[in-house]
């Protein structure tokens, strides 16, 4: 599935250290910092890959409605 974080260089496993030059801690801090700007707006995000720090621009974008984000995960055959 194609992302905005996807889109703009991320891939799994790479690990956010900070977001337009702030540190971030874990991931709450994260959901708090990308939530304090609107979709549309553009931001630098600096992760850690492998070895190496990147800074990625990613621009945000408006998120999925919820109950389509349930749906989505609910209905998935349990295990």
């Amino acid at each position: 599935e194609s992302t905005p974080a996807s889109r703009g260089g991320m891939k799994t496993n790479d690990v956010v250290v900070a977001l337009d030059g702030k540190p971030i801690k874990d991931h709450e801090a994260l959901v708090r910092a990308i939530g304090s700007h609107r979709p549309g707006d553009a931001i630098v995000l600096t992760i850690r890959r492998d070895s190496q720090t990147l800074e990625l621009k990613i621009s945000l974008e408006e998120r999925p409605e919820e109950s389509r984000l349930q749906s989505r995960y609910l209905h998935r055959n349990p295990k």
